[in-house]
């Protein structure tokens, strides 16, 4: 029996909001998966870091293939028991890249977009920021791309190079973003609405 996705569960979706254990804006949204449930890659890409945390959690970083928009060129998980990923290895939509966490350790997985090789530090951490502040893009909120996920509608990324129309029938997520491309040009657009 195939278990469902993680992103079918519900959510805590108090993106953006000020962290209260922190003086941030929260930068994931919260999945409410059992204990010790499988967490999977939405999207393919190459794993940038694998991070243990002072709390003894689990964080992978994943560099896309395809980036969702100019600043959602990274997923990340946080909050898993542990990470089942290395750093360079290749992740395709469905590849296990952690266990989330067990009874007892915390908070439920949470899943975001980011813009940096390591989740937490540098540059990226003040541009995820700034895009969660008031006034901010949102080009970061990983709200749209869950709820398009539960719907079976999982982006393909800015690149549109293909020359030729995908296949409905065979191929119906890219026929989809092949017939929605001329309206949203970039799924941060369509994320930001």
């Amino acid at each position: 029996m195939t278990q469902a996705p993680w992103w079918t569960f519900p959510r805590i979706d108090n993106f953006g909001q000020i962290d209260s254990q922190g003086n941030y804006y929260k930068p994931d949204t919260n999945v409410l998966t059992p204990y010790g449930y499988p967490v999977t890659a939405l999207l393919s890409g190459t794993v940038t870091s694998v991070q243990r945390t002072s709390f003894g959690q689990s964080v992978v970083t994943i560099k896309l293939d395809s980036p969702l928009n100019a600043l959602a060129t990274h997923t990340f998980f946080e909050h898993m028991h542990n990470a089942t990923v290395q750093v360079g290895q290749h992740v395709d939509p469905g590849t296990q890249v952690g266990v989330a966490n067990l009874a007892g350790e915390g908070a439920n997985l949470g899943f975001g977009l980011y813009s940096g090789d390591v989740y937490g530090s540098g540059n990226a951490w003040a541009q995820l920021q700034a895009d969660l502040a008031p006034g901010g893009k949102g080009l970061l909120n990983p709200i749209s791309l869950l709820e398009g996920a539960k719907k079976g509608v999982i982006p393909t990324g800015t690149s549109t190079a293909s020359t030729s129309s995908p296949n409905p029938l065979t191929d119906p997520i890219g026929a989809f973003w092949a017939s929605a491309a001329p309206t949203f040009k970039q799924w941060g657009e369509y994320a930001a609405i």
